[in-house]
């Protein structure tokens, strides 16, 4: 079965192409930017190397940036296109019908990335909790419905995770949001084991499926109140953003996990992201390079 570690990290590496911004929670100015949102408009034949390396100057950020510089490694870094390359081959055990439910086939892939006639202004909400953290839950929903204040438009989804039939029944009354009951009983028997977090990539996807564009929050998020056009702005340009964790993809994954994908530790040794809070918005290249991998990581037992 694959570890807590095992699954996180294949998003890690994913992301190792991504970048993020000092804190999501936290934006410290928001700009009135005469510059066009980008939605979520991109053709099939877009050339992603290229869009991306185009972000990377704009912004000027150090992709390659060395979390340990010292650390040596006898292996290369690759370019953006050698990566997704690389990241589109890794082996996985997953029944076709899996990826077909969550439209990660091909086929699904190649409809939902089709260009959105009305692409959503907000990221959808989503959330999820078990029985032990709904009191953590509860205290985020409070923080959610001030943030109503300020954008009373924002929908939000709530999934069950374990929550006791009465906590539902109050989550229910007491949320402005969907409540949705997750089914274990679709997936591998491990996705039961909840500390293993394989459900949130499916969560994610399952609401990728319906919405292009999805905002997803831990129990413990909180929000400053201010409003999120800046983030939004940035999400939709960029596909995803992220938050910086506190250390290197190579010193928080396990052995095993490198082992199984046939890859060096070192040549991870950039700063790891966390999976706490993060935004997407759906294109080809989030499909096929981030979610894809991720969830076939997910159930693969």
């Amino acid at each position: 079965m694959l570890t807590k570690n095992k699954i996180l990290t294949l998003a890690l590496f994913s992301m190792l192409v991504f970048f993020c911004i000092d804190d999501t929670l936290k934006v410290k100015q928001l700009l009135k930017d005469p510059r066009p949102l980008l939605f979520s408009v991109f053709q099939q034949e877009t050339n992603w190397a290229e869009y991306y390396d185009d972000i990377f100057r704009k912004y000027n950020i150090p992709v390659m940036k060395k979390a340990f510089p010292k650390v040596p490694c006898d292996a290369k870094n690759t370019t953006l296109t050698e990566n997704m390359d690389i990241v589109s081959k890794y082996q996985f055990t997953v029944p076709q019908k899996y990826l077909q439910r969550l439209s990660l086939d091909q086929n699904g892939i190649d409809r939902l990335s089709k260009a959105v006639l009305n692409p959503a202004k907000y990221p959808i909400f989503v959330t999820a909790a078990s029985s032990n953290h709904y009191g953590e839950s509860i205290a985020m929903i409070n923080n959610y419905h001030k943030l109503l204040n300020v954008h009373p438009e924002l929908k939000m989804i709530y999934f069950d995770i374990g929550l006791s039939a009465e906590q539902h029944k109050k989550m229910k009354l007491y949320c402005k949001c969907e409540m949705r009951s997750f089914d274990f009983d679709l997936y591998p028997k491990h996705t039961k084991e909840k500390m293993g977090y394989t459900w949130k990539p499916i969560i994610v996807q399952t609401v990728l499926k319906d919405h292009d564009f999805v905002f997803w929050m831990d129990a413990s998020v909180r929000f400053n109140g201010r409003p999120l056009d800046e983030l939004r702005r940035l999400a939709r340009e960029r596909g995803l953003q992220f938050i910086p964790g506190s250390g290197a993809v190579m010193q928080r994954t396990s052995k095993l996990t490198f082992d199984f994908f046939k890859e060096k530790p070192c040549v991870f040794n950039f700063p790891e992201t966390t999976a706490t809070t993060f935004v997407i918005s759906r294109n080809r290249f989030t499909l096929e390079y981030f979610m894809k991998p991720w969830v076939s990581c997910a159930r693969t037992s």
